[in-house]
């Protein structure tokens, strides 16, 4: 899209195909992207913002720090922590703090199908603007910025062409999750099959047209080993794909057992990052053998085989549990106030799933208060025996 005429603005577009420049008259937007495509600033001739790494400033002058849950708004020497609630596809329904000691709704957001946004009163400073899908939606151009392309929630349709349109041919090269926005998301229009978790923490995706996907990690001399090639399989209600993370990988014997007839489901990138988590692990210290507890049951409902039912926080294949490892055996149980919990061993590995990805693990402190950095206290959940891994967000690179 070159011309908005329902805004009567122009749009130009870097190699990437990403907006470079928005225009109109009396108005004049840029865009300044990194080589790898993420955007670095965007200035509208009044405000410029910043974004480096979860941090958004304008002007110069600190706007908020993106967090798993919300945002962290300064507020004189502190910060105004936010919250946000989210419906099953991700968008932003209620967001609230808890600055006055009890809840209080500070925006509220509902969405025509295909995205626009329907605002509720009240909307307090600085209103936030990560909603559907939990992107960012550019004020001044009505669209939402998904990274790899923008979208036009109005029409329903991106503004350049998707980029594996030929495979889709019964729809239109810009359509949005193959017109069905109540069951499906579309982050890049890509599909996802050769994964290689890197060195740096981050997972490079190499896109195919299989039905299986091809798992690699990435060792400290820049060689890469295969580890698995596995199936892959739509969760029940068809939005997710799933692929079992195996026992052994072909010839990754790296990790111990997982749960004999447990649920194991997980999506590509988490598997991907359990492997790169592993390789580092083991590469650093070969007596460790992670092993494995809950992920998800194939329908990507919650694991039920094992543990009575589950629990409902293992829900799509995003959560993983791993048992903690012991100074005597790594494959055997131990609690954060068994003798035999090994606490250097336990930091090794709590370092590297957070590398990989999982930034909100959760553990349990011992009866002396210490607790496994990159882990927070959930004393409720049992989680005295075992890492809960969530939060996962990825740094995730697509290649050609």
């Amino acid at each position: 899209m070159n011309f908005d005429a329902r805004n009567t603005k122009t749009v130009s577009y870097n190699v990437l195909n990403l907006p470079r420049n928005v225009s109109a008259s009396g108005f004049n937007m840029d865009y300044t992207y990194d080589s790898d495509g993420n955007k670095l600033n965007k200035n509208n001739g009044t405000v410029s913002t910043d974004y480096i790494d979860g941090l958004q400033y304008d002007n110069g002058t600190l706007s908020f720090v993106q967090t798993e849950e919300g945002r962290a708004i300064p507020a004189g020497g502190s910060y105004n922590y936010e919250y946000n609630l989210s419906d099953h596809l991700g968008n932003t329904r209620v967001t609230f703090d808890t600055q006055s000691g009890i809840a209080n709704m500070v925006q509220q957001d509902d969405y025509y199908p295909f995205g626009m946004d329907i605002s509720r009163p009240p909307i307090t400073s600085p209103q936030n603007y990560y909603l559907y899908n939990k992107k960012e939606l550019q004020a001044e151009t009505g669209q939402y910025d998904y990274g790899a392309r923008f979208y036009d929630p109005v029409i329903g349709r991106w503004t350049s062409v998707d980029p594996l349109a030929e495979k889709y041919r019964r729809w239109s090269p810009y359509n949005y999750g193959v017109d069905n926005p109540i069951r499906f998301i579309d982050p890049d229009g890509m599909l996802i099959n050769d994964i290689t978790a890197k060195q740096d923490g981050s997972l490079e995706v190499k896109l195919t047209d299989d039905k299986f996907d091809r798992f690699y990690v990435e060792q400290k001399d820049g060689s890469t080993e295969k580890v698995a090639q596995l199936d892959k399989h739509k969760s029940a209600d068809g939005t997710t794909d799933l692929v079992d993370f195996p026992a052994q990988g072909d010839g990754f014997s790296r990790y111990g057992q997982v749960d004999p007839g447990g649920d194991h489901s997980v999506q590509p990138l988490v598997a991907a990052a359990l492997f790169g988590a592993v390789n580092e692990i083991t590469t650093n210290d070969p007596s460790i053998k992670p092993s494995f507890g809950d992920m998800s049951a194939e329908s990507g409902a919650k694991p039920g085989e094992v543990h009575n039912g589950g629990s409902l926080s293992h829900l799509d294949g995003k959560n993983v549990d791993v048992r903690l490892i012991s100074t005597d055996n790594a494959n055997a149980g131990t609690t954060v106030n068994s003798p035999t919990f090994d606490k250097d061993r336990n930091q090794t590995a709590a370092n590297a799933y957070n590398k990989f990805g999982f930034k909100d693990i959760l553990s349990q402190t011992n009866s002396k208060g210490q607790i496994t950095n990159h882990t927070r206290n959930d004393p409720h959940k049992g989680h005295f025996d075992h890492f809960h891994l969530q939060g996962f967000n990825p740094k995730v690179k697509y290649v050609k």
